[in-house]
């Protein structure tokens, strides 16, 4: 019998991810930590698949770094549609880690039409889980 070598990248290809902290000092729980997303999120059944990895991916950080806060930053991925895009939104499953999530003009769009359907003026950010500055969205974090 042989184990074929199998990786995150060889099933969502077009995604890669990046982690970032905020800490008092070194060697302490991270304040923030901001887990990053980069590419494309595909389309059908493929973007089922970039949903499920970037759902790990934030699960994974959150619960090795225990952050007090995070941010799911979205700003520099592409996303124009696909399946699961919402269930990113869950990923963190700590009701005591509070979470925003950073957007960007590659998604901006069609996270707008996910979340408010065919409502015509709003935006994503006026919903106040989504900002489009992180200035803005650390300020959030920290006002609770």
């Amino acid at each position: 019998m042989k184990f074929e070598e199998i990786s995150f990248s060889r099933d969502c290809p077009t995604i890669s991810w990046s982690f970032h902290c905020i800490a008092e000092a070194a060697n302490t729980r991270p304040e923030i930590l901001r887990i990053m997303f980069h590419g494309v999120y595909r389309k059908d059944q493929a973007g089922s698949k970039d949903s499920h990895l970037i759902s790990v991916m934030v699960d994974a950080a959150v619960k090795f770094w225990r952050p007090k806060f995070a941010i799911i930053d979205l700003s520099d991925l592409e996303y124009t549609g696909g399946e699961d895009f919402e269930k990113i939104y869950d990923s963190v499953d700590d009701d005591d880690i509070l979470t925003v999530v950073l957007v960007g003009e590659k998604s901006r769009k069609a996270m707008t039409e996910l979340y408010f359907g065919n409502e015509t003026g709003k935006d994503i950010v006026d919903n106040n889980f989504f900002f489009d500055n992180i200035d803005r969205a650390i300020k959030k974090l920290r006002d609770q």
